[in-house]
């Protein structure tokens, strides 16, 4: 009988025996083990296995729920004293049951609130890595096990966490910090699991990443400012200022792949930032450096790229054939492009861009444009209908070559050149304009009376503009001009009727005249047009007021050679002229008024001297009598001027009279 009842109490006694094995180890192992004993001998495997000096807080061993660690706070602080870790809390959680087995296999080890500040004074030494990596030698990252003990670990759980990177090497020097760090590692597993909140300039962005270590980890971004990609692709490629949004996979040995969105983007020596964009990027480490692969794309125009990162950037740059409008806004955000074409056109270039460490890129470029116009001031007309092919060198010198466009409705042809486009050069264009149109050329200076001017005309010279001005006048036109035209009306400037009217005048009136040395025609005025039958000049570009050099036309029975000034700013002419009448017209004179074969040279022709001053619509004509009786009676020419001019008219007179 009492056999049976043993039998079946057994189980409780064996489960009360556990339960006060338990309850005594609980209570004696840590007697047994003390762990204080090991601090020395935790802290020297620290040491080792980092570099770094280790401070060890409060330090606890527990059996309850398995094997238990925990040290509160613990810091490694590098040799320098710049970089550190501190933790706030670690704990390290192990099975009891595995150890008996000769298995150490920690189940957890928890970080709390850990804080890392990670720095880079300069590129020899490198990050400041609490791994030390000898020349040759393998990094140490922990202590080995005894022999027949294997070590495992399941789960690492990172709470609350700060990372700060400073890297004194880059331009500004960059400084990030991510808070907010969480993040689940099953290094059995090879996985990864976080997030965290970035803060750099004031900016600030979110980071998460999930996957295998081995396989490829995808990082998820999200308004991450682009100063945090400077370490990665290189702080000449791509400005800070943006945002980067979207995915990428990251793979061990480095290679990196995926397509991001991003924001108030400038690459390289762009000029102006691009609103969005997206960017496929790959990039891989190999025995030379970083190599990658990227389409960066704007609407409908993209910029394609291969080359290397690293050690030296050398980049293949290709925008193939895309509307006008989004390609000028995708260039601008990578290369200067220091001429504002209007669309519709198109563009397509090539372009290498090459950098030293520590320098600045260079750049060399072809490529064909049109364009619907391009403005390069108020003052000028614009160019329309353009097409060229350009070229920029290493120097930084950017040409043009027309191979179409029409400024005014003439036919531009020639070369447009810039020495420098950083800082940027003077635009010089050197080339011809056939058949356009004057009033609009003149529209700048003379903008009131445009519509009166009719007729075309042809350029030939060499021309710079100053674009590199907050103002754009004509103080930033310099060169030389070469101009001709046929059939030109500018009202006011009619010679022929002009002297028919001064030898009408009275002769009191001429009398008083001749002590002022000139006079204007009375009749004369802006509401008379008369075509230059001919007309060719050369305007000097480099004074204020422009020169007017060799000064020719022909207006009917008149022709005539000179030189002046053109201020560009009042539109106010000034010229002297020798004007001559034809045989035809001398003759018809002579015929009339005997007296004006006086004034007649040896090829029969009747020469006078013409001043032209006022506007260029509407100037006012006179001659000079002073100067006419030099030409034609002596050095005191005022009394034989005087009574030939008056016999002259009196006879005139007479005839009328008789009549």
């Amino acid at each position: 009988m009492n056999a049976p009842r043993t039998r079946r109490r057994w189980p409780w006694i064996v489960i009360g025996a556990v339960v006060v094995i338990a309850v005594v180890a609980a209570v004696a192992l840590p007697l047994l083990l003390d762990v204080e004993r090991h601090r020395e001998r935790i802290a020297d495997a620290l040491r080792d296995a980092t570099g770094w000096e280790p401070e060890l807080g409060a330090m606890q061993f527990s059996v309850f729920g398995g094997l238990v660690l925990k040290v509160s706070p613990a810091s490694l602080i590098a040799p320098d004293g710049d970089a550190r870790v501190d933790i706030d809390a670690l704990a390290v959680r192990a099975g009891l049951v595995p150890l008996l087995r000769g298995e150490l296999a920690v189940r957890r080890v928890e970080i709390v609130r850990p804080s890392i500040d990670l720095v880079r004074e300069d590129a020899e030494s490198g990050w400041l890595l609490p791994i030390p990596v000898a020349d040759g030698v393998e990094p140490n990252l922990g202590v080995e096990p005894e022999a027949g003990v294997s070590v495992s670990v399941d789960l690492i759980e990172i709470s609350d966490g700060t990372l700060r990177l400073r890297d004194a090497t880059t331009d500004p020097p960059l400084d990030v910090t991510l808070n907010d760090v969480a993040a689940t590692i099953r290094p059995t597993q090879a996985q990864a699991k976080g997030s965290a909140r970035l803060e750099s300039g004031g900016k600030t962005g979110r980071l998460a990443w999930s996957g295998n270590l081995d396989r490829g980890l995808l990082l998820e971004l999200n308004d991450v400012p682009t100063e945090l990609l400077a370490p990665l692709v290189g702080p000449d490629l791509i400005h800070d200022g943006g945002t980067v949004g979207g995915e990428l996979t990251l793979r061990m040995p480095l290679a990196v792949e995926g397509r991001l969105t991003l924001r108030d983007l400038k690459l390289l020596a762009g000029e102006r930032r691009l609103s969005e964009a997206q960017l496929e990027l790959r990039a891989a480490e190999n025995a030379d450096g970083i190599s990658t692969e990227f389409e960066l794309r704007a609407g409908d125009a993209a910029v394609e790229g291969r080359g290397s990162l690293t050690p030296e950037l050398h980049l293949q740059l290709e925008i193939p054939s895309a509307p006008l409008e989004p390609a000028m806004h995708l260039a601008r955000a990578v290369l200067p492009v220091p001429l504002d074409l209007q669309p519709p056109g198109t563009v397509q270039a090539t372009a290498i861009v090459d950098a030293l460490p520590g320098e600045e890129p260079t750049y060399e470029a072809t490529g064909t444009i049109s364009a619907a116009s391009i403005a390069l001031s108020e003052m000028l007309p614009p160019v329309e209908a353009i097409e060229t092919t350009f070229e920029l060198s290493r120097e930084g010198e950017l040409t043009l070559d027309l191979g179409g466009g029409s400024v005014a409705g003439g036919a531009l042809s020639g070369r447009v050149g810039v020495a420098s486009i950083e800082p940027l050069a003077p635009v010089v264009f050197d080339g011809g304009l056939a058949d356009a149109s004057v009033g609009p050329l003149l529209a700048g200076f003379v903008s009131d009376a445009v519509e009166s001017i009719v007729g075309n005309a042809e350029f030939n010279g060499r021309v710079a503009l100053d674009l590199d001005r907050e103002v754009i006048d004509a103080s930033a036109i310099r060169g030389r001009l070469e101009l001709g035209a046929r059939e030109l009306s500018l009202p006011g400037w009619d010679l022929e009727r002009a002297i028919e009217n001064q030898l009408r005048q009275r002769a009191g009136a001429l009398a008083s005249l001749l002590d002022r040395d000139s006079d204007s025609s009375e009749d004369s005025g802006p509401d008379e047009v008369r075509a230059f039958d001919d007309l060719a000049l050369v305007v000097d570009l480099d004074e204020r007021p422009w020169k007017l050099e060799r000064f020719r036309l022909v207006v009917g029975d008149v022709s005539a050679n000179g030189r002046g000034t053109l201020d560009p700013v009042t539109g106010n002419v000034a010229a002297d002229f020798s004007a001559t009448l034809n045989v035809e017209k001398t003759a018809e004179l002579m015929e009339r008024y005997p007296e004006v074969r006086l004034l007649v040279a040896r090829d029969n022709r009747l020469t006078l001297p013409l001043s032209v001053a006022g506007p260029l619509v509407g100037p006012q004509i006179g001659i000079d009598l002073s100067e006419l009786g030099k030409m034609q009676l002596g050095e005191d020419p005022e009394d034989t001027v005087k009574g030939l001019l008056r016999n002259l008219l009196d006879k005139k007179d007479k005839k009328k009279n008789k009549k």
